[in-house]
Parts: C-alpha cells; sequence; structure tokens
C-alpha cells in the first residue's frame, strides 16, 4: 500500500518573500480657499490630515496674494499643480500664486491732498519783517533701517506780520490755511484763546 502525502497550504494573496506595497500615488494638486479681507486677498491652503493626524495637523498660516478681478464673491479656490503656476478653480483663468513675501501695494490717495493736510510754516520774525518756513524734511516717511535721504528745505516766505499770538500757518484743505496760536488758558482761569483765523496760503 503506497500513501501518497499532498502539501497543502492557504494563499492570502501575497507573494513570497513579503507583501507587495501599492504603487505611489501621484500628489495631488494644491489648492488654497481664498477670502477678501479690507487688505486684501488671504489664501488657506486646503491640506489633508490622515488618521491619526487629524487632531494633531495644524494648517500653515495663511499666504497674500492680489485678489483676481475676474474671482466674483467673498470666497473663491485657487489651484495649482505645481505651486508655480495658479489657476482660478477650473483652471482656465491664470492668477498670481498666494505667497509669504506678497505685499499688497498702498492705497491709491491724491498727493495733492495728502501734501495740502501736512504742510506747515512756522513764523520766524525779525526786527521789521516775518517769515514762513516750511520744513518738509522733518515730514518724511522712512522704513526703519532705511538712510536718511538729503532734503534741502525751501527758502522762507516773506509774509505779513501776522498777530504776536501766531505760531504758525497751517493748510487744512488744498489752498485752504488757517493761523495757528499758541494762546492757551491757564488752569482754572477762563478765557477765550484767539480762535484760529482763515488766511491766504503762503506763496513765493
Amino acid at each position: 500500500m503506497v500513501v501518497v502525502t499532498a502539501a497543502g497550504g492557504c494563499s492570502d494573496g501575497k507573494q513570497s518573500g513579503g507583501t507587495t506595497k501599492p504603487d505611489p500615488k501621484p500628489e495631488s494638486q494644491m489648492s488654497w480657499r481664498v477670502r477678501r479681507t479690507p487688505d486684501g486677498c488671504q489664501a488657506d491652503q486646503n491640506i489633508k490630515c490622515p488618521p491619526p493626524d487629524v487632531a494633531t495637523c495644524n494648517p500653515p498660516a495663511p499666504m497674500a496674494m492680489p485678489c483676481p478681478p475676474e474671482a466674483t464673491g467673498d470666497s473663491f479656490l485657487v489651484v495649482s499643480a505645481d505651486g508655480k503656476s495658479c489657476f482660478l478653480e477650473g483652471g482656465t483663468i491664470a492668477v498670481t500664486c498666494p505667497s509669504y513675501d506678497y505685499r499688497p501695494p498702498p492705497p491709491a490717495v491724491d498727493a495733492g491732498v495728502v501734501a495740502a493736510a501736512m504742510r506747515r510754516w512756522d513764523i520766524q520774525r525779525g526786527k521789521a519783517d516775518c517769515f514762513a518756513a516750511d520744513d518738509p524734511c522733518t515730514r518724511m516717511q522712512r522704513k526703519p533701517g532705511d538712510p536718511i535721504p538729503p532734503c534741502n528745505p525751501p527758502e522762507p516766505i516773506k509774509i505779513a506780520c501776522p498777530p504776536e499770538h501766531v505760531i504758525a500757518i497751517v493748510e487744512t484743505a488744498k489752498d485752504t490755511c488757517e493761523t495757528h496760536s499758541e494762546a492757551k488758558c491757564d488752569p482754572g482761569v477762563k478765557c477765550n484763546p484767539p480762535s484760529p483765523a482763515k488766511v491766504e496760503c503762503p506763496r513765493y
């Protein structure tokens, strides 16, 4: 009697030598949810945190970008396949990618109005004549660390001497000036200090 012994086994779909790993999937496209704010557009990157990291996953800080004129609404989606070329949702309208380096331009203002609001002529009194001196160098605005540019204030303007209490002439609107007085009331004393008076702006 011949006994035949057959070797048996169970197959679980694994190849010999270990488990077969699936091919890596290509990275999905990047996307940002962009919201409009009073200071421009802020972009929050959409990220997916797989379990178990959902509770501890911190998204990156918002980035800034210029608000596309083609985008409508208070919120819209920006997508990118490579992080360098960005488009509105749909992929047909190119936009500037969100960036931590982007700084929105300052709001457009009327340079003439700004200059008028800042102009001030200090009164210089001589023995017989008076002069109005405007020093724009003292009003220069610089960023911290910027070098001080050269500045030559204009020559004082000869004017008719105003009342003694007037120490300056200020321009409150374009081509509209009034006097500035140093007269003050002593504490506890009732008095009527001179009110600002409209005067002609100093001119050469």
